[in-house]
């Protein structure tokens, strides 16, 4: 029964979700109560409740309460959305839905990209904090967690000197995803300081405006990574284990 909850409001959520996409339910404009919703999707309250909950959380609606409140359809948030979807795919993951390496060669297909744009468009204050979170990132190569942080950091960081903020809501989902199912994967410290010198030697050419070097540069650093997952020195067993813990949050087991 609990499994059969869980799914009802993953499902209104996306029904409410397309609606909102559609501009069925419009920015700023408070959504029908629960009694309406209930009625239009034909379930119960409580699951109109958790879809609304869920969709709080990926920033399409904001929930306030006391006289006046309800579901308010949000304007679009690309750093929301990209949240929602690094959710959502290290759901997948975890579900085995789909695996490390396919978020891995479509991380590779964003961050190529990507990293050439950040070389043409990034500022001169975007430049320095990719270096700066580039040599966070090797002073913190014993520190497993705190240099996954800054890991996080640098490719976010890339992403957001893009200047295209649909290209950084989904580098930024992707990166997530992926940095999620790391959290507990066997990555040595040789591999993290290998990272953390790719890492300035990217961060390098961005500043020196070289598109092409910072692109290959990027390439390569990914492909030791699917290099390092195909040998079994990074993998994400952790990411099934989390999303069971999330789901039996959410009241049972998937």
């Amino acid at each position: 029964m609990a499994s059969k909850r869980v799914v009802a409001y993953e499902a209104i959520a996306r029904e409410i979700q397309a609606s909102i996409m559609t501009g069925e339910f419009q920015a700023g404009v408070r959504m029908p109560d629960e009694g309406e919703l209930a009625d239009r999707f034909a379930v119960g309250r409580s699951t109109i409740r958790e879809a609304l909950r869920l969709l709080g959380g990926r920033g399409y609606v904001r929930i306030m309460s006391g006289a006046g409140g309800g579901a308010f359809v949000n304007a679009g948030d690309p750093d929301e959305i990209g949240r929602g979807l690094a959710d959502d795919l290290e759901f997948l993951l975890g579900d085995e839905s789909i695996s490390l390496a396919e978020l891995t060669e479509a991380r590779q297909i964003q961050e190529i990209s990507g990293c050439r744009l950040a070389a043409r468009r990034a500022g001169p204050a975007e430049v320095e904090r990719i270096r700066e979170l580039a040599e966070r990132g090797m002073a913190l190569i014993d520190d497993p967690d705190g240099f996954l942080r800054a890991n996080l950091g640098f490719h976010m960081a890339i992403s957001a000197a893009t200047h295209n903020r649909v290209v950084h809501m989904w580098m930024s989902a992707i990166g997530q995803a992926v940095e999620g199912a790391m959290r507990e994967a066997t990555v040595t410290p040789e591999i993290r300081r290998h990272v953390a010198n790719q890492h300035i030697a990217i961060a390098d050419a961005i500043a020196q405006r070289d598109p092409e070097t910072a692109g290959d540069l990027m390439r390569v650093h990914i492909d030791d990574f699917c290099t390092d997952l195909a040998l079994g020195s990074v993998d994400g067993p952790a990411a099934r284990d989390r999303a069971r813990r999330r789901s039996a949050g959410a009241g049972g087991p998937r």
